[in-house]
């Protein structure tokens, strides 16, 4: 079992990890690619708890650790990918993938610097409404997900941003400087394991919030997590015992 916390001044908890020894193997077996994920705050004191999520050999999810920490800011991060990685041995992910948090962004860059990042399209399909007229939604969507090369990628983003539209010129701005983490051009070729959204930390979320509750105390946040992560456990138990039992065949 590995646990770590830290405090502040008047012995208040502030930073806690603490996988357990299953979350661990798991890792070292399914954790080549990690979905990062901040958008959690259910807690009484709107503390962000986060879940280290992946997928297994029934490409189901699994939950490799959780953290709760006290603030977003680049430190918070940098500490918990740090404690993650001593959990872990020392054993980096090929790839992560997060929501468009700047602060997460700069912690994976410093404590991660080998591993690929990946923004979550889900996050970038949330934030397309808001800062594009409706004609160029459909022009982004094909930048984000269609294959092609570099140089195709530039000529249409050109054409893309030229032909008006376009809505809040900073975000563009953003999306572009963040290319070669969204854009098929770039992201092709990457070991992603076909994920590129966060969508089984939506997954997660949705069987969490089934036993989770805003006003909850840190205890009880944690009990109600472990009892998920049992969930999954149970789950995945039931798909070995099947495909033990079951007899192979070719289509």
């Amino acid at each position: 079992f590995f646990f770590k916390y830290t405090t502040d001044e008047g012995g208040r908890l502030r930073n806690v990890f603490g996988p357990d020894a299953e979350s661990r193997l798991d890792y070292a077996a399914f954790g080549a690619v990690v979905i990062f994920d901040s958008t959690y705050c259910v807690n009484k004191y709107n503390l962000p708890f986060i879940p280290f999520i992946g997928v297994n050999h029934h490409r189901s999810t699994t939950i490799f650790g959780c953290g709760i920490l006290s603030n977003e800011s680049v430190n918070s991060y940098c500490w918990l990918l740090e404690i993650f990685l001593e959990a872990m041995r020392q054993v980096h992910p090929k790839s992560l993938i997060s929501d468009g948090d700047l602060a997460m962004a700069k912690a994976i860059s410093k404590v991660m610097p080998r591993a690929y990042h990946r923004l979550c399209t889900w996050y970038i399909e949330e934030n397309m409404s808001p800062h594009l007229r409706k004609p160029k939604l459909d022009e982004l969507r094909k930048l984000i997900y269609e294959s092609m090369d570099e140089e195709e990628f530039e000529r249409r983003w050109a054409d893309f941003k030229e032909n008006g539209g376009t809505g809040n010129g900073q975000w563009i701005a953003l999306m572009y400087r963040l290319r070669e983490k969204w854009a098929a051009a770039y992201t092709d070729g990457k070991y992603l394991l076909g994920m590129r959204s966060n969508q089984r930390s939506e997954s997660l979320s949705s069987k969490l919030h089934t036993l989770l509750k805003r006003n909850m105390s840190l205890m009880c946040l944690v009990k109600h997590v472990k009892l998920c992560i049992q969930r999954l456990r149970k789950k995945e138990a039931q798909l070995d015992a099947k495909s033990t039992n079951s007899v192979p065949f070719v289509e």
